[in-house]
């Protein structure tokens, strides 16, 4: 093993201990993790080589198992490496191929829906507050986009458009449609003359 790791709470464990004792216990940390040398130790720090013999051969435990999984994933790369190398280019390019059509399967571009498709599709299934004309002039206005993103499903923004427009109206809004007028804005005038 290259090097020992050594945790900050450890100093509470030596803190009893004289600095001999600790130059002691170190130096019989590290020659333990190099060549697993078992030390004599005279003083104090005796008490504590159970704990610390544990906590490194806990360290070079996962040590070397890191390094059997690293030789492993270096083997499977260098292996599937090599198939692609020996392979021929007929082989190649239909993984080349194939890959492009599952790339198109997996990333189907929106497009947007007819008047005609929003109607057929309502009618079908029973969603009787969407009108299609306001639904797709509202989502052309927008770009086809909910919020910041792309819409992906036509079909879904029907379905919440039909849920949030309970009472009928079209207006696609819990507020009700009024005209305005300059009596509404009244009080924010001075009055002339």
């Amino acid at each position: 093993m290259k090097y020992v790791k050594i945790f900050t709470d450890f100093l509470e464990d030596i803190s009893t201990l004289e600095d001999d004792e600790i130059g002691r216990l170190f130096v019989a940390m590290l020659r333990y993790a190099e060549d697993g040398t078992q030390p004599s130790l005279p003083g104090n720090e005796r008490f504590l080589w159970g704990v610390v013999r544990r906590q490194v051969d806990a360290m070079r435990s996962s040590y070397e198992h890191r390094c059997e999984v690293n030789k492993t994933n270096r083997n499977e790369s260098s292996k599937n490496q090599r198939i692609v190398t020996n392979r021929d280019e007929s082989s190649q390019e239909e993984d080349e191929e194939e890959d492009e059509d599952k790339k198109n399967r997996y990333s189907k571009r929106f497009t947007p829906p007819t008047y005609t498709d929003v109607e057929e599709y309502c009618s079908s299934s029973g969603l009787k507050n969407v009108d299609a004309h306001k639904f797709c002039d509202f989502y052309e206005s927008k770009n086809w986009m909910v919020g910041k993103s792309k819409m992906k499903d036509w079909k879904a923004a029907a379905r919440n458009w039909n849920r949030s427009d309970r009472k009928g109206t079209g207006t696609h809004s819990n507020y009700e449609q009024r005209t305005v007028t300059d009596e509404d804005f009244s009080d924010l005038f001075l009055p002339l003359g």
